[in-house]
């Protein structure tokens, strides 16, 4: 199991997937998130239930989390630029916006977040998907614009967008119902062109 010093002094380790164990500090947890502030305080089962870990400190399990994606949230949130990456690949900064959005703490990360949504400026289209829906988790209504005009404006909305939609992690129905007026206009579009041609 890998074992990651996010904080330089710890009092809790979060077992992500019981494949990684971070090794964090729950007051900086509890001071940007609500949820880890309800999920760390005594009336939550999860604060009950914290067992004690080999170096003494507490543990949480969280095994439905990505672990790469919440040894990056944690990183963030306590401000360690020396383990996050300069940049990093559009499908990682979407498990990173979700976990983001879930522990609901994209108020604390909004200066991480825009230093890396500036990056993705010129990414693939084909990542498109991930960063349309990244920018709707993170409530970023200028990146959501850019890229979903990026999308319609570079004519690579194709029949398979919809099948894409459907590989992304997370409810996908949600983000779906949120663009689906304006994509099947212009999916429309797309196979129109596609039968006169």
């Amino acid at each position: 199991m890998a074992s990651i010093g996010v904080a330089v002094i710890s009092d809790l380790t979060l077992v992500v997937q019981e494949e990684t164990e971070l090794r964090v500090n729950s007051g900086v947890l509890m001071t940007t998130s609500v949820v880890f502030r309800t999920m760390l305080g005594p009336k939550y089962l999860e604060g009950q239930a914290l067992s004690q870990h080999i170096d003494g400190t507490k543990s949480l399990p969280l095994p439905d989390d990505d672990p790469e994606g919440m040894k990056l949230l944690c990183a963030a949130l306590h401000n360690r630029t020396d383990i996050l990456p300069p940049t990093m690949p559009p499908a990682t900064f979407e498990r990173f916006s979700q976990l983001a959005d879930k522990y609901a703490c994209v108020d604390a990360l909004r200066f991480a977040i825009q230093s890396y949504i500036g990056k993705f400026k010129y990414c693939e289209p084909d990542k498109f998907v991930h960063m349309i829906n990244a920018a709707y988790l993170l409530n970023d209504a200028e990146a959501f614009s850019s890229f979903t005009n990026r999308l319609a404006k570079d004519k690579i909305i194709q029949p398979t967008f919809y099948i894409n939609l459907q590989g992304l992690s997370g409810d996908y129905r949600t983000f779906e119902s949120k663009i689906s007026p304006r994509l099947t206009c212009l999916r429309a579009d797309s196979r129109k062109s596609e039968n006169s041609s």
